[in-house]
């Protein structure tokens, strides 16, 4: 079932709570991370139209594919998905936020849609990655 059209909230309160729970990785260098990109690059996260955030969200497509939403967010004005990774960057995380997007918007993904692989480092530091020019790329 894909999710109705979304709205766009303030930054939700004890995302960085989410995040850490959903990777295990609370009190380490890939927290610092990601509380360092949350400085350094402003994002809203969206809802879904029950108002809820759209954080750790198990996504599925008709298409027969299924995965967990990390983060459907407005980054730099343009309705984005974030996969939040605490590894190296894989040729195939184009293709999961893709998914992501096809499951939670169906035919209706924003025409300005971007794709964005954060990759969060141990040391602190963090690369965000945009995947291509819209998710319709991918689908």
């Amino acid at each position: 079932m894909m999710m109705a059209p979304v709205m766009f909230t303030k930054p939700a309160a004890g995302v960085e709570k989410s995040f850490a729970r959903a990777k295990g990785v609370e009190g380490d260098g890939h927290l610092a991370a990601f509380l360092k990109f949350r400085r350094e690059i402003p994002f809203e996260v969206m809802n879904d139209a029950d108002g809820c955030p759209l954080v750790e969200r198990k996504i599925w497509h008709p298409a027969g594919f299924a995965g967990k939403l990390d983060c459907a967010a407005k980054v730099a004005g343009h309705p984005a998905i974030l996969d939040w990774k605490t590894g190296v960057h894989e040729e195939h995380h184009s293709l999961q936020c893709a998914g992501y997007a096809l499951g939670l918007w169906g035919d209706e993904i924003p025409e300005d849609l971007r794709l964005y692989g954060l990759y969060l480092k141990a040391d602190g530091t963090y690369r965000l990655k945009r995947h291509g020019e819209k998710a319709a790329d991918y689908g």
